[in-house]
């Protein structure tokens, strides 16, 4: 009798999935007039995706090489288990959306001095190319620009008072063709439910280059976003024409390229306000997103923040506005960049964003400090390195993490076995200096800062004065190591310089916890080629505090079994502690200890082989390899490995066991 609902919920859902449909569409060859379900009739336009209705489970399908010059939407919701695939099919380059325009009917009035204008553009543009090359663009307010070169001549500038383009040309711009953004987003999802979108570029767009708001189950995969757009992607609430939308769940961004494409040189414009105010502003914005992922992708060139965290309160001090939290989201396995403008790329996080994870990324080549405020937010095993100032101001902005209380009050922060290297100012900029929030209880621990301040007098940590009603207080530095070649001298303490032995018998100053910091040099496997395990007689080793983090950034467990934790990025393996004989009675290995290319593992016990770790004879992680299909038993091919002593550490489902072996020539 048990076996019926059985039967009829198999039955039920077999039903569902009999009647997913793959559509076809092709710019080049398509017709919608076609039934679009064969690559041999397929439809032609995007305005025939979103006019139809889809059911869950079916697949939209782009053709390789074509392009289309207008918004993609869709009007129709996938579930859980059965979303909506956008993707592409056929060969060569992936699908493009591009929702730049030629403009060359707009009317033109000559303003002397190479300067032409035009009142026919009633948004701005935000990029603009002519003759098929981008131009650079003037900052916002600083129209006499127009025709400097800084030294990348600057050729446009639009009044958003007046709604005037302006450009600097020695002939006519109808000489030229135009081509600017006609949209405000090349993708745009609103109101949308469990869809995954692959394998597309996505360029354009005045606002966004993709926007998604009130989505859920939402899953962007090896896209390609952000040439000729404004901001790159969004994620959650914000306005338009009075509709406020409201918050995005579970939205994950995987293996994207997030990229302006905006490579100009105006690093020698005069220092003044506003003169970093031009080009593509945001890369990736959560703005009400709760259950969000960015993951294992590229965010480069953005003139503000290539990743901007924002939950904004009514005004600076006040109370949270509308529904804009940024909650329980994960940012990891990232690269974050910006090597080819003069200012930005920074990760900044400011108002009520809470409960966030952000590790394993690399931030890298960035012009301006990184920026962390909200509150309860946790930042761990991320590389900060040559983090620079820019040349646009005239006081340091290079530091790898800063705290200032943007907004609201900044608290309860966890910063825990990051590593800040070469930077040009401070690995670590604390100040309450903005009139908006305390910056108090935030935590940092077994960080290593190394060579930092290369600019800014070598200083690696800077706590700085209050000077209005403001502070920063009651935050805590325990166990974190600060190294540089040239002093020991790497603290400003409220306007003290000290050495780190005085900046531990700094606690309870001003209610600050400061104890079990160190300077020495972290004895790195390799600094030059940026291998930043530690050696085996490494001062970080057993020498770290318990922290959040379960995991170090290769994804070994914190700490390593019969060892305390360790400072920085990587858990030391301590190999050269482990026993001949710590497989007995648990596994059996053949051959053992001297084996050639292959490696028979089985368990006596049972237990299921999940993951098998080699590490050479100083601790150096050399490979990682999950079981495929996990067993009591495995052959592991080492083949590849030279002849010498090595670490074998296999997990199970229920022990650790860890031993050396011997690989002949």
């Amino acid at each position: 009798m048990k076996t019926k609902p059985t039967i009829t919920l198999l039955l039920l859902l077999l039903m569902q999935f009999t009647y997913a449909t793959d559509y076809y569409i092709s710019s080049s060859s398509g017709n919608d007039n076609n039934n679009g379900t064969s690559s041999s009739t397929p439809w032609q336009t995007l305005a025939k995706i979103k006019n139809s209705n889809f059911l869950p489970g079916d697949r939209i399908l782009l053709k390789k090489g074509d392009t289309w010059n207008d918004i993609f939407k869709i009007n129709s919701n996938g579930t859980i288990s059965q979303p909506i695939i956008v993707s592409s099919y056929g060969a060569g380059n992936n699908p493009i959306i591009d929702v730049t325009e030629t403009h060359n009917n707009l009317t033109w009035t000559n303003l002397g001095n190479n300067i032409w204008s035009t009142a026919d553009v009633l948004y701005n543009p935000k990029r603009l190319i002519i003759d098929g090359v981008e131009v650079l663009d003037a900052a916002y307010g600083r129209e006499q620009e127009l025709g400097t070169n800084i030294p990348d001549l600057v050729q446009w500038y639009y009044d958003y008072n007046t709604n005037i383009l302006k450009i600097y040309s020695m002939d006519s711009p109808l000489n030229h063709n135009l081509k600017f953004s006609s949209k405000p987003s090349a993708l745009n999802l609103a109101n949308d439910h469990n869809i995954s979108i692959e394998n597309i570029e996505f360029i354009g767009g005045y606002n966004y280059c993709i926007a998604i708001s009130s989505c859920s189950g939402i899953k962007l995969t090896n896209l390609k976003v952000g040439k000729y757009a404004n901001s790159g992607l969004l994620m959650g609430a914000y306005k338009v024409n009075g509709v406020n939308f409201q918050l995005c769940d579970n939205v994950i961004i995987d293996n994207c390229n997030v990229d302006t494409d905006y490579t100009f040189d105006y690093s020698q414009v005069e220092i003044a306000s506003g003169v970093s105010n031009r080009g593509p502003r945001e890369g990736v914005l959560f703005r009400g997103t709760i259950n969000c992922e960015l993951k294992n992708s590229i965010v480069k060139n953005y003139c503000h923040a290539n990743i901007n965290i924002f939950a904004p309160a009514t005004e600076r001090g006040g109370p949270q506005l509308d529904e804009r939290v940024v909650q329980n989201c994960e940012i990891y396995n990232n690269t974050i960049t910006s090597p080819d403008i003069a200012y930005g790329g920074r990760i900044a996080i400011d108002g009520y964003c809470s409960e966030n994870e952000i590790y394993n990324n690399l931030f890298v080549d960035i012009s301006v400090q990184n920026q962390f405020n909200g509150f309860n937010n946790h930042i761990h095993h991320n590389i900060f390195k040559d983090i620079k100032n820019t040349p646009l101001k005239p006081y340091t902005t290079g530091n790898a993490i800063g705290l200032q209380g943007y907004y609201i009050a900044t608290y309860g922060n966890v910063f825990e076995n990051n590593l800040m290297i070469n930077c040009e100012s401070n690995g670590i900029f604390i100040s309450g200096n903005n009139s908006y929030g305390d910056v108090t209880n935030n935590i940092f621990r077994n960080n290593i800062i190394y060579n930092c301040g290369t600019a800014d007098n070598n200083i690696g940590i800077r706590v700085a004065t209050d000077f209005n009603s403001y502070s920063n207080h009651g935050n805590i530095f325990q166990n974190n190591l600060i190294f540089c070649n040239n002093t020991d001298q790497t603290i400003d303490f409220y306007n003290t310089i000290m050495n780190i032995t005085s900046f531990n018998v700094n606690n309870n100053t001003n209610y600050y916890t400061i104890s079990n910091n160190l300077n020495n040099d972290p004895l790195f496997i390799d600094t030059v080629n940026e291998d930043f395990h530690l050696q085996n007689n490494s001062p970080c080793i057993d020498s770290g505090i318990t922290p959040t983090a379960s995991f170090d950034r290769d994804g070994n467990p914190i700490p390593f079994p019969g060892t305390l934790p360790d400072i920085g990025i990587y858990e030391f393996q301590n190999p050269l502690n482990i026993s001949e004989n710590s497989f007995i009675n648990q596994l059996d290995l053949f051959p053992n200890p001297i084996i050639d290319n292959n490696l028979f593992i089985k368990s006596n016990a049972n237990e299921i082989i999940k993951t098998i770790t080699i590490y050479n004879s100083i601790g150096y992680l050399i490979s990682s390899e999950k079981v495929e299909t996990p067993n009591n038993h495995y052959l592991l091919n080492l083949s590849n490995l030279n002849q010498g002593i090595y670490i074998i550490n296999i997990k199970t489902d229920l022990n650790n066991y860890s031993n050396k072996i011997i690989k002949k020539q």
